[in-house]
């Protein structure tokens, strides 16, 4: 079985378990990024549900958290190569941003909404 890592933007997206899994079936492992001011509700969260492992936000700024989910995909890449990864966000970008993910996700021949990987020799799941 491989491993399915689920990194959650929890300070855009409060998903329950039940959505949680349909957002990332199969996940064994969930990163739950949250905000200072979530504390409580994201130690909730861990405390009710195994494999969940609480990362507060560091830093301050618009983006953040997306920088810290960002590092800890590369971190979750590299110690797990075999694994795939589903990040749970809520993208709210202005468009020319929106836009431009799809095309590039099929340039690097794959989709913006999927986990599998490309055909690319070079490529794995993240």
């Amino acid at each position: 079985m491989i491993e399915l890592h689920a990194l959650v933007d929890y300070e855009n997206v409060q998903p329950t378990l039940k959505e949680l899994e349909r957002l990332a079936p199969g996940f064994t492992d969930v990163w739950l990024f949250h905000g200072p001011h979530q504390l409580h509700q994201a130690t909730q969260f861990a405390e009710d549900h195994d494999k969940v492992t609480c990362v507060p936000r560091s830093g301050a700024g618009p983006n953040a958290l997306d920088f810290h989910l960002s590092f800890y995909l590369g971190y979750v890449a590299a110690r797990c190569p075999a694994a795939a990864g589903r990040c749970v966000l809520n993208i709210y970008s202005p468009a020319p941003t929106n836009s431009a993910m799809p095309a590039n996700a099929s340039a690097l021949g794959t989709s913006p909404h999927s986990h599998q990987p490309s055909s690319s020799a070079n490529s794995r799941p993240v």
